[in-house]
């Protein structure tokens, strides 16, 4: 039982805690200021510079605050510690240096060139990566050995073609570069930027085809509609196609323990053609009982019992539909099965009335 905080998966859990995080470092940190000399907080992990042996009275302190507050921490080590994906640490001559921070355990997977997505996706994972290196690396050396090691990773290990990455590196940091001798200059550029009407096509990848297909219609945008002062841009966005699609990952649940679906059922005689067609929110088995004769209403059962043939059972149903978001689009789709399916046993032919216009 839940007895405290938000459920798994709540959007609020995130927003709480870091409301709760604020208020914990708004009271107990400048109360700290002689002991504490950096506090930096991203989510749930902190990155704090503290007085030599003071870091057990501060944890004490701060696991104080609340009974389900428990902070643990990690000294620095040969002068290094890790925050997040940051490598910090101390030189020779007391100044911070950083550089890009992998775990053990990092393997370096990434999309394939010759994988079957589109090439707007593989680049765009790389240009990530050299963005990181060039916004995390305090200096030269280290952002070179930066990105030489991306260059190897993604030409030996994922068959990037090698003058692409080399291409794609030169220009992330020319822009970078630009950015940072005149921040304000492409800021204006930026919102000029925004201003251009975009057109976005979301579809489904089609392979080196559709990209080529896509690329014949830019070119006829370009060639048209941007001859005029008016510019615009074609932004196609590629559904992701999810794994589970193409097989099942989960266990089939079981007929009776199906719920919120649309139903069929024939009568048990195999010389009767009597069906009926349903829908219902709760359980296939609870369902199917009621059918079988707890519910006095149900048709079914009043077949039965008028023809003395054998009461259904839960072999005798059919899911047709499921998944519903709401029990009033539950009810459209019983209707239009019974439009198509006419049992004959269903006295209330619709759950809504159908009509194209009203």
């Amino acid at each position: 039982m839940q007895c405290d905080g938000v459920m798994m998966g709540s959007p609020l859990g995130a927003l709480f805690a870091n409301i709760f995080m604020c208020e914990l470092e708004n009271y107990i940190i400048p109360k700290r200021g002689n002991r504490i000399f950096n506090w930096t907080r991203y989510v749930d992990d902190t990155f704090a510079c503290i007085k030599p042996e003071q870091e057990i009275i501060i944890q004490k302190e701060l696991n104080r605050y609340h009974n389900n507050i428990k902070f643990t921490y990690e000294l620095e080590d040969n002068v290094k510690i890790a925050f997040l994906d940051v490598l910090i640490r101390k030189t020779e001559i007391n100044e911070i240096e950083t550089r890009v921070y992998r775990k053990e355990t990092n393997t370096d997977i990434y999309m394939n060139w010759n994988s079957y997505a589109p090439s707007t996706w593989k680049i765009a994972t790389l240009k990530s990566l050299i963005k990181r290196a060039l916004l995390i690396s305090s200096n030269d050396i280290l952002l070179k050995t930066e990105l030489a090691y991306i260059k190897k990773v993604f030409t030996t290990h994922h068959d990037y073609p090698l003058r692409l990455v080399e291409t794609i590196i030169e220009n992330e940091c020319n822009k970078h570069n630009k950015e940072s001798i005149n921040e304000d200059h492409f800021k204006e550029t930026d919102n000029v930027e925004k201003e251009v009407p975009t057109i976005t096509l979301n579809l489904p990848y089609a392979g080196d085809k559709g990209e080529h297909l896509i690329s014949k219609l830019r070119k006829y945008v370009n060639n048209t509609a941007n001859k005029n002062t008016k510019v615009i841009t074609l932004q196609p966005v590629y559904k992701a196609t999810r794994l589970s699609t193409q097989f099942k990952l989960k266990d089939q649940t079981k007929i009776q323990h199906k719920h919120n679906v649309v139903y069929h059922a024939r009568c048990p005689n195999r010389k009767c053609t009597s069906h009926y067609g349903g829908q219902t929110k709760c359980r296939m088995e609870k369902r199917a009982s009621q059918h079988h004769g707890r519910d006095k209403n149900s048709h079914l059962a009043l077949h039965a019992e008028k023809t003395k043939h054998k009461r259904v059972a839960l072999d005798n149903f059919k899911i047709i539909g499921q998944g519903y978001r709401s029990d009033f689009t539950r009810r459209i789709s019983e209707s239009l099965f019974i439009k198509k399916l006419k049992p004959d046993l269903n006295i209330q032919k619709d759950s809504y009335r159908l009509s194209l216009f009203n």
